[in-house]
């Protein structure tokens, strides 16, 4: 894979996992035979609540990115980290699962040459391998006990490992960012349109492709993507973002990897979670409040992107309004309560909101702390209002 530096101005894909970075370079590679496939094993996540931010990245021992065709299978295992004894005898416990389960054609381990990594996966021997694996007493689930049931001899063991061995290949990628870049210049049609249209086309193709990993993950189903699946995408995309406006994803797609964990003590302290336990919903309702608050969030990034602050100005000052004239009406019928200002303000109609969770999402927003004075929103009155 080339290396070329990133100096043409594009936009960091920093907030994606190297993991669906990696995904994405296999997935522009698809032609009408091949597909990639991303699996997992079953024990990889408890709940929505159990995944931080880096999770896919941490997590990478649980996955296997497969690419198929009529030719044969590759299994790529990823690693963005420094290249230690520990993780690398997890990557080969994870290969020795699969060919154990069907044949594989080549074994490819991808790291970030930020990492600056040596190629000592097999720097083991088999002999220390295996007296590790039969002497492990971990927990039933743990990938290291796996092996050791699939496992009942040495000779087994290690016919399986010198094959994994002699199929086995070691890449380390530069600037993984620019890799996408350039290989999504033809299917983005980056000459005819800006470069802003250009990152945020490619910004949305990685954030769909994580949304449907994440839920894939969550299911515990492989995601799999064929060059149909990756060219329909491209065209809703291309759609989605052409040159004269763009449009935010699906609240849907968007609600797939992102998820409000209200045991993080920072949600609690905000002023928007302060704010909509006045209207004494239930947690699961102030979840999804807070849910559309990212939606906007997200959307309104991607406008300032495109240097549409005009439109977020217009919206956001048609949704203060809306709140003041819903805010007035309640006084004056003596049914000023918070969670009557909450559902008045988000039922008024808003011309410059895309759809309804932009706008429900504005409205949570403008509760934000930071929020300019003349915008913000209570749902109670603070004392000093």
């Amino acid at each position: 894979m080339s290396t070329h530096n990133n100096d043409s101005g594009l936009i960091s894909l920093s907030g994606f996992a190297f993991q669906i970075k990696v995904l994405i370079l296999y997935i522009t590679a698809l032609d009408l035979n091949r597909q990639v496939e991303f699996e997992t094993f079953e024990d990889v996540v408890e709940s929505k609540e159990s995944v931080s931010e880096d999770f896919l990245d941490n997590k990478s021992e649980y996955f296997n990115t497969i690419q198929r065709d009529d030719k044969g299978s590759q299994a790529i295992q990823v690693k963005r980290t420094k290249l230690v004894n520990s993780n690398l005898k997890k990557v080969i416990f994870n290969w020795l699962l699969l060919e154990g389960r069907e044949s594989i054609d080549k074994y490819i381990l991808i790291t970030d040459a930020e990492y600056d990594n040596k190629n000592i996966l097999f720097d083991i021997t088999v002999e220390k391998l295996y007296d590790e694996v039969i002497k492990s007493d971990s927990k039933v689930n743990a990938l290291i006990t796996l092996v050791k049931n699939q496992f009942t001899n040495f000779e087994s063991f290690k016919k399986k490992y010198m094959l994994i061995k002699s199929k086995y290949e070691f890449i380390s990628i530069e600037n993984i960012d620019n890799e996408i870049f350039l290989k999504l210049e033809n299917y983005f049609h980056k000459g005819g349109i800006s470069e802003i249209k250009y990152n945020l086309r490619v910004k949305e193709l990685m954030k769909n492709i994580t949304s449907n990993v994440m839920e894939s993950v969550f299911n515990k189903k492989p995601y799999i993507c064929n060059q149909k699946d990756f060219m329909v995408l491209i065209e809703r995309i291309s759609t989605q973002i052409s040159k004269d406006e763009y449009k935010p994803e699906s609240f849907s797609s968007f609600s797939k990897r992102e998820f409000i964990d209200l045991s993080d003590s920072d949600i609690c302290k905000s002023r928007e979670y302060i704010q909509l336990t006045h209207c004494k919903i239930s947690q699961k309702r102030i979840e999804k409040h807070l849910l559309y608050k990212q939606y906007y969030q997200s959307y309104k990034y991607d406008l300032l992107l495109d240097n549409s602050l005009e439109s977020i100005e217009d919206l956001e000052s048609r949704t203060y309004d809306n709140f003041c004239d819903v805010k007035e009406y309640l006084k004056s019928e003596n049914k000023d309560t918070p969670l009557n200002r909450l559902n008045r303000t988000k039922e008024k109609g808003n011309t410059y909101s895309y759809n309804e969770y932009i706008k429900s999402g504005s409205c949570i927003y403008l509760t934000k702390d930071n929020t300019d004075i003349e915008l913000i929103i209570s749902w109670k009155d603070d004392e000093s209002e």
